[in-house]
């Protein structure tokens, strides 16, 4: 993901095996992923993917701020891949 100021990044789907938790560690983030509405997390808080969660709005909502979101992924080791852009 792209967390320079104003960055985004390309709608994109996420294994079915990986529960994620993401961090706010700075910055500001919107994130809305399909069927559900768009959120503006800010730095210090967390929020919680699903398995085989597609992003349709992914960016760095600060046009002037950069953005650091540390990412884990609980997953299956059969999923190489954990990340797929819809492109």
């Amino acid at each position: 993901m792209d967390c320079s100021p104003g960055g985004v990044s390309s709608a994109r789907s996420h294994a079915k095996s990986p529960v994620i938790d993401d961090y706010v560690a700075s910055g500001v983030i919107e994130t809305q992923v399909e069927g559900e509405r768009r959120r503006v997390v800010r730095a210090g808080k967390s929020f919680h993917e699903l398995p085989g969660t597609h992003h349709v709005i992914s960016g760095n909502a600060s046009a002037k701020e950069p953005m650091g979101l540390p990412a884990i992924f609980a997953a299956n080791s059969v999923d190489r891949t954990q990340t797929t852009p819809d492109n």
